[in-house]
């Protein structure tokens, strides 16, 4: 315990910050001092539960924030509000001094300094409790939020959400678990509310679709262009489960974007176009981007192209754990990254993260280990190796680990088993 009560503050804090949140809580309590250096980091985020069966042991908790008794209501950077169970009308009937709705409101406004709102509502949400939430967020001006619709929301929420603006970063998943009424109305809120947030650095989106139809949302519903309006500097998009097309509607808004993540693409007649023709599209504006995220099944030569076609790249990620299956080109494809591109985006690349499902060319080995070695800008590395456990594979083991020493900067490595064994279920 001496050496670490011998660091300074500020090495403490980047120890605690590497630090899952258990270990993190143990750490706090090992003395006083420790305590008043970490403490803010174990207590940045808090969870509130408004479940109507939960309400009378959560009560007392919201009556003491709204006094101002809990010293953790400090430290609160992030709030996630969520809805633990169903319950029946009668089970959350009002109280007899204040209605619960009150008590929250009062209980979230004691949060002075709460950035970050990640909010789960439920369709057995009332109105009440809704509107406190949502008063909450337009008072103390939330600059990012995230919304999952995974278990519904009140019938009137499309409405009320309208209230919301001047975000700053916006993440929403599920909108397919909202009947298709339900869904359609959220989907106009939430447009409006994006058109309403001129200065939104970072658009998340995950519609939960699966079909490829006219029915799941496109980009082009959440970004109109509006000429009037100056573009929003957009510089994160993460797009999940989306119909996306690159026009000049949608690159309106997207000109200064420097990361993307794309998964599970659907692709329709109708803005819905093809990953090539996204990288073709950024290729010919000359878009750079700084971070790619991908399904490592959909790289293809369109991407290569791109990412040869400038220099910039510093964070590159094909990780396919959802196990989709990969066309025959995959092997080629991997080929040519390794021995064309891997050599000419090496200077600037910063994170690599390769996770392939199945044994192949994406996968550690004496083919690409020179080509990684040249990356010596590198922080984090991911790589898969084929049967990792197994004796027969200790040598390819310790050719990571020799090319990892040839990466001065290099402070994160994971290595990812592959079984040559198919893996069912």
């Amino acid at each position: 315990m001496s050496s670490l009560l011998s660091l300074p503050p500020e090495i403490l804090t980047q120890v605690a910050e590497k630090l899952v949140p258990r270990d993190n809580r143990s750490l706090r309590l090992a003395c006083r001092y420790i305590t008043g250096v970490v403490e803010s980091l174990c207590l940045c985020t808090l969870w509130i539960d408004v479940g109507p069966g939960n309400r009378r042991r959560v009560l007392a908790k919201l009556k003491d924030f709204a006094s101002g008794s809990l010293s953790n209501i400090e430290y609160a950077q992030e709030l996630t509000i969520y809805n633990s169970e169903t319950a029946t009308q009668a089970e959350f009937a009002p109280t007899a001094d204040e209605p619960f709705s009150v008590v929250l409101f009062n209980a979230l406004m004691a949060l002075k300094r709460v950035p970050k709102l990640t909010w789960w509502p439920d369709k057995s949400d009332d109105a009440f409790v809704q509107s406190a939430i949502l008063d909450f967020m337009c008072r103390r001006r939330v600059a990012h939020l995230t919304i999952n619709f995974y278990c519904g929301c009140h019938p009137s929420l499309p409405f009320r959400i309208l209230c919301l603006e001047n975000l700053e970063s916006l993440s929403f998943r599920n909108l397919c678990r909202l009947h298709e009424e339900g869904a359609s109305f959220m989907t106009l809120s939430l447009s409006r509310i994006i058109c309403n947030s001129p200065n939104m650095t970072s658009l998340s989106i995950d519609t939960g679709y699966r079909n490829a139809t006219t029915e799941a949302p496109s980009l082009h519903r959440f970004l109109s262009a509006e000429i009037e309006r100056p573009p929003m500097p957009i510089k994160h998009l993460s797009l999940r489960t989306v119909r996306a097309l690159l026009d000049e509607d949608t690159l309106y808004h997207l000109r200064s974007l420097e990361s993307l993540s794309v998964h599970f693409n659907l692709t329709t007649p109708l803005h819905g176009s093809h990953l090539n023709e996204m990288w073709d599209t950024l290729r010919e504006e000359s878009i750079h981007l700084s971070a790619i995220d991908l399904n490592l099944v959909e790289v293809d030569d369109a991407l290569l192209d791109y990412l040869v076609s400038y220099r910039g790249i510093r964070k590159l990620v094909f990780d396919n754990s959802y196990k989709l299956w990969g066309s025959p080109e995959i092997g080629p494809i991997a080929v040519r990254f390794f021995k064309d591109v891997l050599p000419k985006i090496s200077s600037t690349l910063e994170v690599l993260h390769l996770e392939p499902s199945s044994v192949g060319a994406w996968c550690f080995g004496h083919d690409n280990a020179e080509a990684i070695a040249k990356c010596t800008n590198l922080r984090e590395l991911t790589v898969s190796i084929v049967d990792m456990v197994q004796d027969h594979s200790q040598p390819i083991v310790e050719l990571l680990h020799q090319t990892a020493a040839k990466l001065p900067h290099l402070h994160n490595l994971r290595k990812i088993n592959v079984s040559t064994v198919p893996q069912i279920g």
